[in-house]
């Protein structure tokens, strides 16, 4: 991102969140920045945590997350386009989580295309891909490594060591 060596993001005149653009991106403070930052947007998603698993439109992923201490809660779970890879039915592995839904729109921006796709319970999900291997109302499954969900509480902050491995090293700007 070529915003800064360090921005400070504000919401209303309040600070939402400082640090290198690239700290933002991959652990954002909560919702608004987490759908603020990022071209397509963060999707998100309505989950539950019951017994130490996610409860995620329709399917069953494990979380071993330090800060979820085993109550059962709703949670909001943000997973960026980029990190859900779309593969049709016949391509599943059995042991993955994934979300099984429909592509109701696609965009080709010459070098990606962005697909959006309808699951479970009326959401839809943007997800990034090279290529154009699916068309239009082909059923699809939408696959994603657990650690790569942010998760945030019930009033939008993030629950902390969720995505927490992705911010690349920086080089130092001296």
């Amino acid at each position: 991102m070529t915003l800064g060596h360090r921005v400070a993001l504000l919401r209303e005149g309040r600070l939402i969140q400082v640090g290198h653009p690239e700290e933002l991106y991959a652990r954002p403070a909560n919702l608004f920045a987490a759908t603020f930052l990022g071209s397509p947007p963060m999707n998100i998603l309505q989950g539950r945590i019951e017994g130490g698993r996610l409860r995620l439109a329709g399917t069953v992923v494990p979380v071993s997350h330090r800060n979820l201490d085993g109550a059962e809660r709703t949670v909001q779970v943000g997973i960026r386009p980029e990190d859900l890879f779309l593969q049709s039915e016949n391509d599943l592995a059995r042991d993955e989580p994934v979300l099984r839904g429909r592509i109701a729109a696609l965009e080709s921006l010459g070098r990606e295309i962005h697909y959006q796709v309808s699951i479970a319970g009326g959401a839809a999900l943007t997800v990034v891909q090279p290529d154009l291997r699916f068309v239009l109302n082909q059923s699809v499954s939408v696959r994603f490594e657990p650690q790569s969900m942010h998760l945030f509480d019930s009033e939008g902050q993030r629950i902390t060591g969720s995505a927490e491995s992705k911010i690349p090293a920086r080089p130092s700007l001296r």
